[in-house]
C-alpha cells in the first residue's frame, strides 16, 4: 500500500506544528519492550554487540500518527545509536535521535495497538545496572511528545519504559500474560 504524499505532509504538519496537545486521551502510551512479541520490559545485555528496543503505540481509539524521541539516558554508558527500523508501511520523518525526534504517520486512521518498529544500539560494554530508558520529548523546545488523533488534533501520550540490566532492586513491570480459557479450567486450578 503506497502512502499518499499529501496525507503524509498533513500528518507531519499536525505533529510538528501543533503547539500543545488539545484533547485528553489518557490511555495513549508508547510502550517499550526488549522484543517484538512484547514479552518483557527487561533488556539483559552484557555487550559488546547490538541490542534492540521495540516500540508499540497502545491505547484506545484510532490514531493518525505519533511524534517522539528516544535519546539514550546517561546510564547507558558505552552505547552508540545504530539506527531505527520503523515499519516501512508508515511515513517517517527523521529519526529517533534527531533534535526534532521522529514523526510517524500511519497510512490512515488505525486502531491501536500499533507496532512501530525498533531502535538499535551498539554497546561496547554493559550499561549501569537498573538503567531506565523511556520515550522523551524531542530536544527542540518547540516540539512535544504527542500523538495525533483522527480529528486531527494533538493528543498527550505517556511513555513506557524498559530497564536495561535489571536487578532485584529495579524489576520492570512486564505485561500480564493472558490466554483464552473456560470457567471449568479456572476452577480446576483450585481443586
Amino acid at each position: 500500500m503506497r502512502l499518499n504524499t499529501r496525507f503524509l505532509a498533513f500528518v507531519v504538519a499536525a505533529l510538528l506544528f501543533s503547539p500543545r496537545p488539545t484533547r485528553a486521551q489518557t490511555d495513549w502510551k508508547l510502550e517499550l519492550y526488549s522484543d517484538a512479541q512484547m514479552s518483557s520490559c527487561a533488556v539483559n545485555f552484557n555487550g559488546p554487540g547490538i541490542f534492540q528496543i521495540h516500540i508499540v503505540h497502545t491505547g484506545t481509539g484510532p490514531s493518525l500518527g505519533v511524534g517522539f524521541a528516544l535519546y539514550p539516558p546517561a546510564c547507558m554508558t558505552g552505547a552508540l545509536w545504530a539506527g531505527d527500523r520503523i515499519n516501512p508501511e508508515f511515513g517517517i520523518l527523521s529519526n529517533t535521535q534527531h533534535p526534532f525526534g521522529v514523526g510517524v504517520a500511519y497510512n490512515e486512521c488505525v486502531t491501536l495497538p500499533v507496532y512501530l518498529g525498533y531502535v538499535q544500539f551498539y554497546a561496547f560494554a554493559a550499561s549501569e545496572p537498573c538503567c531506565e530508558y523511556g520515550v522523551s520529548d524531542p530536544a527542540d523546545e518547540d516540539l512535544d511528545f504527542i500523538g495525533v488523533s483522527c480529528e486531527p488534533s494533538a493528543v498527550p501520550i505517556a511513555s513506557g519504559r524498559v530497564i536495561i540490566d535489571p536487578t532485584s532492586n529495579c524489576p520492570c513491570e512486564s505485561p500480564v500474560a493472558v490466554q483464552s480459557t473456560t470457567w471449568g479450567r479456572i476452577k480446576s486450578l483450585y481443586r
